[in-house]
């Protein structure tokens, strides 16, 4: 899986914003998140109660409207084989936070060679091809989210995402 953030050496916390504020702080600090970046309106919901220094707020409206040349100047080029952002196989991906239904939700370090290899399963027992589209209804911050819109991607076929207030039991079958 290969994304910007991922560029720069970055680990992504995927963060659902319909969480509690309480939830959102807590999982904000434990990851040491320093970026939370997301549409206008959430952040914007999040700007007034969620309260950690440093966290910078970048919204995606913005970064489209920019085409990347302000976070270029900000975070720096895409990194080349001699920068200290070298990724490897143990190098952390993303954080999954658990439910924390026995407690306070945890974060899991989930490495870029788990989630290749996962991916890569994938492809060998159900493989795509860039004709396909895959429909993804899972909230991000669970934790079959990741590995469930990767998968297409790195091989060239498409994500069609749900609509939030979309149910399953709605599709005739």
């Amino acid at each position: 899986m290969d994304t910007p953030f991922m560029y720069l050496g970055a680990v992504y916390v995927p963060i659902d914003p319909s969480y509690p504020d309480s939830r959102v702080q807590a999982m904000l600090e434990d990851a040491g998140c320093r970026i939370l970046i997301g549409t206008s309106k959430t952040l914007d919901k999040f700007s007034e109660k969620i309260d950690i220094s440093p966290l910078e707020l970048l919204s995606i409206e913005t970064a489209l409207e920019h085409k990347n040349a302000e976070l270029l100047g900000r975070y720096g080029e895409h990194p080349d084989s001699s920068s200290s952002n070298e990724i490897f196989a143990s190098s952390a991906a993303y954080v999954i936070f658990t439910s924390g239904s026995t407690g306070r939700p945890k974060g899991v370090q989930v490495s870029h060679g788990s989630i290749s290899n996962l991916i890569r399963w994938r492809q060998e027992v159900t493989p795509l091809s860039e004709g396909d589209v895959l429909f993804h209804k899972t909230s991000v911050a669970f934790d079959p989210a990741i590995p469930e819109m990767a998968w297409p991607l790195c091989v060239g076929a498409t994500v069609r995402l749900a609509d939030r207030n979309f149910s399953s039991q709605a599709v005739p079958g």
